[in-house]
């Protein structure tokens, strides 16, 4: 009997053992389900586009509005080759090199860059991103984490000002040349004026005298 008294409490102590491990996986799990769609949120209030790459240029993690800018559902990007589906082929090559600095832990020459990118609507537009390296658990690095701002506007907006002021300069430059050609048209022009103006007055004094009316 004392043997199986001994057994019952040893079942009970262990069912109650399991009973509240589950419970609090269950609250564990409920935790982190909750931590996810609060960082979801987050991610998705965004005002510029927030990606994860793997270690292969793989999208792994993009928030909505990166989505809105490559014009692909949230879905449909995951798992998606980044340098194959939204790099011009010009830019492919020197992005890689860039995406291989950060993979090898060369992060302070090429955190900050700007370049273009094609979308699903045949857009180029051109993003200035902010890289940060993801590790494991081992700390090794396992992909990339970028923020890109779609700065397509503004830089064109900078390059017609600057063309501008180019223009202005150029213009202001000519200026001491269009005045001397004024001034040498404006020559052309009075030259014979005063020339027939100084024949009149000479013809002028010639027929007073003849007619006597300069006394």
């Amino acid at each position: 009997q004392t043997l199986a008294r001994n057994f019952n409490h040893i079942a009970e102590s262990g069912q109650l053992s399991h009973q509240h491990l589950e419970a609090a996986m269950s609250e564990r799990t409920q935790a982190l389900a909750h931590e996810r769609d609060l960082l979801h949120s987050y991610l998705n209030i965004a005002g510029v586009m927030l990606m994860a790459l793997d270690k292969d240029g793989r999208i792994a993690m993009i928030n909505r509005k990166g989505a809105e800018i490559l014009g692909y559902p949230v879905e449909k990007l995951i798992g998606m080759d980044w340098f194959s589906n939204f790099l011009p082929p010009t830019e492919a090559d020197a992005v890689h090199k860039i995406f291989d600095l950060l993979m090898a832990g060369e992060v302070s020459h090429v955190a900050r860059h700007e370049n273009p990118i094609r979308n699903a609507r045949k857009e180029t537009l051109l993003i200035a991103w902010n890289n940060s390296l993801l590790r494991d658990e081992h700390g090794t690095i396992s992909g990339v984490l970028c923020s890109g701002e779609d700065v397509t506007q503004g830089r064109l907006a900078e390059s017609r000002l600057q063309q501008a002021h180019a223009d202005l300069a150029a213009t202001l430059r000519t200026i001491p040349d269009l005045l001397f050609e004024l001034e040498k048209a404006v020559n052309e022009v009075t030259r014979p004026l005063e020339k027939l103006a100084a024949d009149d007055a000479g013809t002028y004094t010639a027929v007073a005298a003849a007619l006597g009316l300069n006394s």
